[in-house]
């Protein structure tokens, strides 16, 4: 089943992709999330392809910089990183990404979550401690994206089956691109803005990588 997000700004507080379903976000889109333990787990397909002039955005409810005013313009309620749980890409899911931003995500909310049957379920309690992870069978393509407010990582990558180029890493509190199963592959990050002009750490003073 194909599901589309199009034309209007989306107010979430999580998401299954449950295998064999895709879902769509065309180019404009903003979803935010609601709170600290909403996420997006994919166990089919996710198509976030927006463009350099309509990109996409996935963030927090509290960021009234994209997609208008939704926290009732409370000063006490700022964005902050960590305001949702991320992304999660199961060992058959697919996530393509390409002129997108994701930010004020990273929450680590614990290992015990729940979610509904079907499409996309209500409410997820979870967090991923990264804006994206890749399991290991996974595939993975993220290109002309910002990344950025991570309370945690960036990308968090077990997948050898990853395209990962001319993105923006900034404000990451953790590795803005972390490979967690080193010893069976290696990560091809390239053409990449990792904060600095001296690259990312520990060859320069950027993101680290």
């Amino acid at each position: 089943k194909n599901t589309c997000f199009s034309d209007s700004d989306f107010l979430y507080p999580g998401l299954l992709i449950t295998a064999g379903n895709q879902l769509i976000v065309e180019p404009g889109v903003t979803v935010k999330f609601l709170s600290h333990g909403d996420w997006i787990r994919v166990d089919g397909d996710l198509i976030a392809a927006g463009s350099e002039n309509s990109p996409i955005v996935f963030t927090s409810l509290n960021d009234n910089v994209y997609g208008g005013i939704t926290n009732n313009n409370d000063a006490s309620s700022a964005p902050e990183s960590g305001d949702w749980g991320g992304i999660y890409v199961s060992d058959s899911g697919k996530l393509v990404v390409d002129n997108a931003t994701f930010s004020y995500s990273g929450y680590f909310y614990g290992s015990n979550y729940s979610y509904l049957t079907g499409c996309w379920g209500d409410r997820f309690e979870y967090g991923t401690d990264t804006i994206i992870t890749a399991s290991t069978y996974s595939e993975l393509s993220l290109t002309n994206s910002v990344f950025k407010n991570s309370a945690g990582y960036g990308l968090k990558v077990y997948t050898d089956n990853h395209i990962i180029e001319n993105n923006s890493f900034a404000n990451i509190d953790s590795y803005a691109v972390y490979n967690a199963n080193i010893q069976a592959i290696t990560i091809n990050a390239h053409n990449n803005w990792w904060g600095s002009s001296t690259g990312p750490s520990p060859y320069g003073s950027g993101n680290g990588i």
